[in-house]
This record gives C-alpha cells, structure tokens and sequence, in this order.
C-alpha cells in the first residue's frame, strides 16, 4: 500500500493506493486519522529530490511531496513523529523530476510553435494537439511506478479512505491536462462560456510567453505564492498578463512601458507606502507588506503584494470572480456602487448579486463607468448610498475622457488556461467551471491552530 501525502490548493491531499485501487481525500481529520495509525518503525526514510518516503516492511510507503517547501507544517511533523526506532536514513539526488517538468513545457512549446497548438486565430477546425504523454504532466509524477508491488496491507479495512468529499480531480490543474482543455474548447468538443470567453487571446506568442513564465524562477515563486494565499495561480497568471503583458522590467520607472502610474508585472497603483494585508494560509498567519516604490520595483514583492490584494477583493465578493477582477481594475468603491445601482434596478439586494455568478447584467453599469464617468458619478444615489460620496467625488474630478477597461474581466480570461479554478475563501475551497460559471465543489475544511485548513 502506498499513501501519498500532498499540499494544494485546499489544503491537504492525501491519495492511498491498494490492490489496484486508489482513494482520495482532502478531509484534515481523515488525514489525520490515518497518521495517528501508522507504523512506527519504517525501514527506511529516502529523501528524494522535492519529497520524503518512509519505506515499511513489505514495500508499504508514506510519500510527503513537496517536503522541502512544506517541512515545517504540522501533518509533516506528525509523520516523522510516529517514528520511534533508527531507520536507515538515505538522501537521494532525483533528477527525474525536473526533466519531467522541462520535457513537459518543452512539448508543450514545441507543438504551439509548431502551429498545431492553440493557435486560434490561425488554425482550422480540423486542426488539433499533438499527443501528449500524460506521465509528462507538469507536477503530477506516477508514484507507483512499479505497478508489480503486491499492496496489501493487514487492517486494510482501517485504512480505507472515503472519498465523498472530494474535489475535481487534480489532474486539471496541471499545465499539460489544462492544455487538453482548452484544446477541447477549440475543437468544439467543449461549449465555451457565451458571456466571458476563455482562452481565446491565446495566440502562439501570447502562449509562448505564458508558459516560459510558469517555467521561470518568478513563475514558479509566484504559483507558490497564489498557493500560500489561496488564489488560482493561472487565473492571476492571466491577470498580470492582461497588466503588463508578464514584462515587470518595462512596467518600472524608466522601462519602456511605465505609465507614471501604475507599476510593474502587476500594475501597482502609486505605491506610496500603504500596507496590503492578507491571510497567509501555509502560515495561518495575517501577513502585511507596505507598498513603497522600491518595493513595488522588486519583482517577487510587486507579485506577492497583487496577489495579496487580489485575495482582499475575493474575500470582499465571496469567491465572485469576475467582481473580483473588475474591482481590482476600478477599484471597490466605484464597483460596489455598481452592484448597489443594478440591485436596485432588479429589486435585488448586494448580497443576491455578488452571488449570482450567471448574472452580468451588472457590466452594463461597467461601460458606463467607462463611457462617462462623470455622468456615471451623478448615477450614484449619495442620500441612499452616503458611503460612495468619495466616489462620486473621485469620478467627478476625473480628468480622462474614460475610465479604467470596461473589458477588464473578458480580457483577463482571454488568456487563461483550462476550464478549472480553485480560490480558498477563509475555511472554503470554492472550485469553479468558468466556462459555466458552475461552482463544482465547496468543501468546508478544517481550522487547525497552526495554519488555517
């Protein structure tokens, strides 16, 4: 039997492997449970490249994935606590994953620059993908690779792991599975969103671009940091993309692209030395980072500080995602007075709205905003709504014929990747379908102490 313990975006994943079979949970007091049984006298602890295996009598295993970033979180720590005997202790130097990374962004590139990938506005209908290896898929390795191990375990009824409360399948969340993703939605095997189209600025060089940065040592800090936050790293890969085309150098004072306003890969709006706090879930902890020039310049910094905002306006519109994006475009005063103008016209409420994810009638009030800002300013009922005098105010001494990207969201998503977002709202996972703005699973977790899961 093997047990595969793994971080991710809601939390904890823990995957258990026996007589051919393999289950699945993300439930803390499952895990857990499991932990507080395991034998405590492994033969062996191999340290291997990103992850630790605790080897049993009888080829039975426990994998800890990405154990070198996640070291210090308490179910790792329980797991190397159940040890009490001196097991052989070995360190192992595995080059297999990174090829497998590298073999993966390099097929991944070969087929776009070839032209049979997601060049949308130059292929035919007839046109398709390359086939890709699935045991090539970025960050998913096959840890049973010998499928020959007899996996039984005694008391295998005690470890049996329910799966009720399981998300979608991690394998969407993979570069090269989001990749057959879109590929369906071009094919037409898929239906695309009809409101918000996904995907469709994905053009070679837009692709190319994209996924050099997810292979980078930036792209890598700033999936990690999405990760920490809770944030869908390819939606907030998408975002930056639409802010600065993932270029921070020309986004900075005396690069070629600053706008004497905003600043860097995320666009920072005149950093003059506000704090921006958000809830660090790999350290259960609040973290804030105060906003300066120099350290909206530096590049990991100007990334964490958009992601941390980011998460600010998810929390705000409870996992609303495309409300989310147009705040952080317009700002959350003048998109709050936006839902509070439409609720009216609808008879609805703010709440009702920000919940809907089908309803876009909202973006009309976007372009108006856009169009005329002056005039959407006189919109704003301050008597009812005294809250949004500073935005009135704010719109009416505007001194640009238009304001802010009436587009923003459909832009944003024009270059996303796959179909699946995952965002984790205080103590909920909220996955979403964005072509059918369908939340798939909410999966209420567990608070612990030290971090929150």
């Amino acid at each position: 039997m093997t047990i595969v313990l793994e971080p991710c975006y809601n939390g904890f994943r823990q995957t258990a492997f026996f007589n051919n079979q393999k289950k699945s949970t993300n439930s803390l007091k499952r895990i857990e449970d499991v932990i507080s049984r395991l034998p405590n006298n492994p033969q062996l602890i191999k340290f291997v490249g990103d992850e630790v295996r605790f080897i049993y009598e009888g080829n039975h295993r426990v994998i800890l994935k990405k154990y070198s970033k996640h070291k210090d979180r308490v179910l790792y720590k329980q797991v190397f606590a159940t040890v009490e005997n001196d097991p052989t202790v070995v360190r192992i130097r595995n080059k297999n994953n990174s090829k497998l990374s590298k073999l993966a962004v390099s097929s991944f590139l070969l087929i776009t620059l070839t032209g049979t990938a997601l060049g949308l506005h130059n292929l035919s209908k007839t046109d398709s993908y390359s086939t890709i290896s699935p045991s090539y898929s970025v960050g998913r390795e096959d840890v049973l690779a010998n499928h020959d191990d007899n996996l039984i375990i005694e008391n295998d009824s005690d470890l049996t792991i329910e799966n009720d409360d399981v998300v979608v399948d991690d394998s969407n969340y993979d570069l090269v599975s989001r990749l057959e993703q879109s590929n369906k939605i071009f094919k037409g095997e898929i239906t695309n969103n009809s409101t918000i189209t996904i995907g469709n600025n994905l053009t070679e060089s837009n692709l190319t671009n994209i996924v050099n940065f997810i292979n980078s040592e930036v792209g890598q800090y700033c999936f990690n940091t999405c990760e920490d936050f809770g944030i869908d790293p390819y939606l907030f890969t998408s975002l930056m993309m639409q802010e600065s085309h993932l270029n921070h150098s020309a986004t900075i004072p005396g690069g070629n692209f600053y706008n004497g306003n905003g600043v860097g890969i995320c666009q920072l709006e005149n950093p003059h030395g506000e704090n921006i706090t958000a809830f660090n879930y790999a350290t259960g902890e609040e973290e804030t980072l105060v906003n300066t020039m120099d350290a909206a310049c530096n590049e990991q910094n100007n990334i964490k500080m958009g992601i941390m905002r980011f998460q600010n306006v998810l929390e705000k519109y409870k996992g609303n995602v495309y409300l989310a994006l147009q705040s952080y475009n317009y700002g959350r005063g003048l998109v709050d007075s936006i839902i509070c103008i439409y609720a009216d016209e609808i008879g609805s409420t703010y709440d009702n709205v920000v919940a809907n994810l089908n309803d876009f009638g909202w973006m009309k009030y976007v372009k108006m905003a856009h169009n005329n800002p002056q005039s959407f300013a006189k919109m704003i009922d301050t008597n009812k709504y005294p809250e949004f005098q500073i935005t009135a105010d704010y719109l009416n001494k505007w001194s640009y014929d238009t304001y802010g990207d009436e587009n923003y969201v459909s832009n944003v998503l024009s270059y996303y990747i796959g179909t699946y977002g995952k965002n984790q709202i205080n103590d909920k996972i909220i996955e979403t379908n964005y072509l059918t703005n369908e939340v798939v699973k909410t999966s209420v977790t567990e608070v612990e102490n030290t971090y929150k899961f």
